[in-house]
């Protein structure tokens, strides 16, 4: 058994393949309660899909490797206030990444599209597991999302945070210094300022980058008076739309993508 503790993090390597590490958020009660639930686990060849479900209820773990660990278990790590992210199919260093990072762009992203992948250029895609207006996404749609983006080249981040202001305060708990610029397309806007303070707060931090999106203008209302926001420009996308995509319209769907939705049978 390996163990390293420094002021940043908390690394276990339990041997067999087992290892985690728990970032810069961790404080000593949340990372030995977690490195007990952790230990226990391995010792005792528990099976991890239910073991997840009696992690320390305030956990700060951002990365878990075994030889019986994998996506689905990953996904089962993230709540309100942890975060994971996945490069190349592997859970990174939450806080490390993103202090590398500038600008998040949320989305459901079913499934990530040409008009998508032109969004997330310098930008860190982000998914929410229990998205504002459409509900809980099941393990294996998240997984098969991840997946994609993947072969867009992108990273992803997997929260589980409705509203702006949630992702705020999770991104804070990260990065409690940098201010994050926030990406979204004009009709989401629009769709987000209607929902008012539910969404956004009393003063949200984010400083919106809004990209036009098939000539609908952004509406002015009051909720949009109390955000910092400006077009971004320096972005075209085509209109490509998830839903007519998931209907068999494939027009703006990269080679790859329309493969692997092929390969494992989506939207049919």
């Amino acid at each position: 058994m390996i163990a390293k503790h420094t002021d940043e993090y908390i690394d276990w390597d339990l041997g067999r393949g087992y290892y985690i590490h728990m970032g810069k958020r961790s404080g000593a009660g949340v990372s030995q309660q977690t490195l007990a639930w952790f230990q226990y686990g391995v010792q005792n060849n528990v099976c991890w899909a239910d073991y997840l479900d009696i992690i320390p209820e305030n956990h700060c773990v951002d990365i878990l490797h075994g030889p019986d660990i994998g996506m689905s278990e990953w996904i089962q790590l993230v709540h309100k206030n942890n975060a994971m992210i996945f490069v190349a199919g592997a859970p990174m260093d939450v806080t490390e990444f993103l202090e590398t990072q500038r600008v998040i762009y949320p989305g459901s992203f079913n499934p990530p599209h040409i008009a998508h992948y032109l969004m997330s250029d310098g930008a860190l895609p982000e998914i929410t597991v229990e998205h504002y207006f459409k509900g809980r996404i099941p393990h294996e749609d998240l997984i098969h999302r991840i997946n994609m983006w993947d072969l867009h080249n992108r990273p992803v981040m997997l929260t589980h945070t409705k509203s702006c202001l949630e992702k705020a305060a999770l991104l804070r708990s990260y990065c409690p210094t940098k201010n994050f610029g926030y990406r979204i397309s004009s009709d989401v806007m629009n769709e987000c300022t209607a929902q008012g303070d539910a969404m956004f707060g009393d003063d949200c931090p984010f400083d919106f980058q809004v990209v036009i999106r098939e000539d609908i203008q952004v509406e002015q209302n009051t909720t949009l008076a109390k955000l910092k926001w400006a077009i971004l420009d320096t972005i075209k996308t085509p209109p490509a739309r998830s839903e007519n995509i998931r209907q068999g319209d494939v027009v703006y769907l990269p080679p790859a993508i329309k493969a692997y939705i092929e390969k494992h049978g989506l939207y049919t």
